[in-house]
């Protein structure tokens, strides 16, 4: 029997298959792949998003023809915003420990077979000529240990530091999805998710001017509702950071024209203020844009002062 579930918690599992039974190709087919960790079929991100139900329901009837026993259980109830955020951080933690571990592996491995490197030849003096006979025989094959050794160690220990930068990396781009910047742009981007899903539940834009329906209309229903938790967490933590000071402080109605605006790190003259962005100019004739959210202090040489914007 194959049960195949989707909690929010968990995303979409299949479970209950054997190695060679026949069932992964029907799943490979239908979006799932093998989970190392998990020993189980599963839909990649399915995490505290909706139920792909028509797939789900596809790849069910696909086995029942094939001859196996399914059950499907679909619990599409979305968690709060900040169990989602949590359950994030709870699975990158784990990650990362997981890979950090394998660093310091290789680590050691590579530092043993250095030191092993190191006795192979330790006794030899340098330059020392091949000998005839068994003695110069045992001096040969020490050589050849002592260069694979070393030659291993550090592939070892470039793989090592290779894992420890994907650990740092991991935790750079965590920490950079909390700015407020990345957060304002991810609500620009769940509020067109959100427009779409609402024309296609209202039939339109569709080619045949007719709602969602059925199984898709389901989907849609709740993936409504988990981007509007999304988007109700993400704006409390914008409004947080403005009245904090930290984002939101500039506007089209506060610059203008001749600002100097700091963005990534290098001034750009503002040409104009947009409703949503900024075109800043690039010494050609043409403008680069940028959200307001990317400001990080401005420079107003109208003003008597000139001093600059407060940062964010």
């Amino acid at each position: 029997m194959i049960t195949i579930t989707h909690t929010h918690a968990d995303g979409t599992l299949a479970d209950g298959t054997t190695m060679g039974d026949g069932a992964g190709d029907i799943l490979t087919a239908n979006g799932f792949r093998w989970m190392r960790s998990l020993e189980m079929w599963g839909i990649a991100n399915s995490r505290d998003q909706a139920a792909r139900r028509r797939r789900i329901h596809r790849a069910a009837d696909q086995l029942r023809a094939a001859g196996f026993g399914v059950e499907t259980s679909i619990d599409d109830t979305p968690r709060d915003y900040e169990t989602v955020q949590r359950a994030q951080h709870e699975r990158l933690e784990g990650r990362r420990s997981a890979i950090a571990d394998r660093s310091q592996r290789l680590a050691s491995t590579s530092d043993a077979l250095l030191r092993r490197s190191d006795a192979l030849v330790g006794d030899i003096p340098m330059g020392q000529p091949s000998k005839p006979g068994k003695r110069g025989q045992w001096l040969n094959r020490s050589k050849q240990n002592a260069a694979a050794a070393l030659i291993r160690a550090g592939e070892l220990g470039h793989e090592a530091n290779r894992q420890a930068e994907r650990v740092r990396a991991s935790v750079d781009r965590e920490e950079s999805r909390k700015s407020a910047e990345v957060i304002a742009r991810r609500v620009v981007r769940l509020e067109a998710e959100l427009r779409t899903i609402e024309r296609s539940l209202n039939g339109e834009g569709m080619w045949d001017g007719k709602p969602a329906s059925g199984l898709h209309a389901e989907e849609l229903a709740v993936q409504r509702q988990v981007i509007d938790i999304q988007l109700a967490g993400d704006r409390r933590v914008l409004e947080e950071a403005s009245a904090a000071g930290a984002f939101g402080q500039w506007t089209k109605q506060n610059l203008h024209p001749g600002d100097l605006l700091r963005i990534k790190g290098d001034w750009r003259k503002l040409v104009r203020p947009n409703p949503k962005s900024v075109s800043v100019d690039t010494g050609y004739s043409w403008v680069d844009r940028y959200g307001y959210e990317q400001i990080t202090s401005v420079r107003c040489p109208h003003q008597a002062s000139g001093d600059e914007g407060k940062p964010s």
